[in-house]
């Protein structure tokens, strides 16, 4: 709980834009490719926030960058096959 509250900015961050992504798929319904496009650039972005927010405050390892890339690509693959 103490990391969270340390670092409260980068979540709020993260909540705000990855809600705004998740109200734009649902707005999109019925637009199949924006919503897997919608979906990949919202992977892309915690990806990416979560690379840099290791880099700025914790350890960073290339384990680090693999799970971040790995959890993202997850989350494609099942938005991917639950918008089919």
């Amino acid at each position: 709980m103490r990391q969270i509250s340390m670092h409260r900015f980068y979540y709020i961050f993260l909540f705000v834009v990855e809600g705004c992504f998740a109200a734009t798929i649902l707005l999109s319904k019925g637009d199949r490719e924006r919503q897997i496009l919608l979906v990949i650039f919202a992977a892309v972005f915690y990806a990416i926030w979560g690379i840099v927010h290791h880099k700025n405050n914790h350890d960073f390892h290339t384990k680090i960058v693999i799970e971040y890339v790995l959890m993202a690509i997850l989350g494609i693959a099942i938005m991917f096959f639950l918008l089919q």
